[in-house]
């Protein structure tokens, strides 16, 4: 069994066999987190653009799943 974090596993290499069907048993679901001591009242992305909000940290679109399999992303 091989699992991947993505739909592009890479192991369709020679010395593997492919399976010919894959099955997904797990999801991603994005998700906004602030500290909790923040005196800012951050619930939705909107919430975002606040003044008091300094730095914004996300996971790098070229190498994790949901940035990979952004509609529109070439």
């Amino acid at each position: 069994m091989f699992a991947s974090a993505g739909r592009d596993d890479g192991v369709a290499r020679p010395g593997f066999d492919r399976c010919p069907a894959t099955v997904d048993f797990v999801r991603n679901a994005l998700v906004l987190t602030v500290p909790s001591d923040s005196k800012l009242a951050i619930k939705t992305l909107k919430d975002l653009t606040q003044p008091g909000v300094v730095k914004v940290a996300i996971g790098n679109p070229a190498s994790v799943p949901v940035g990979r399999l952004q509609p529109g992303r070439p």
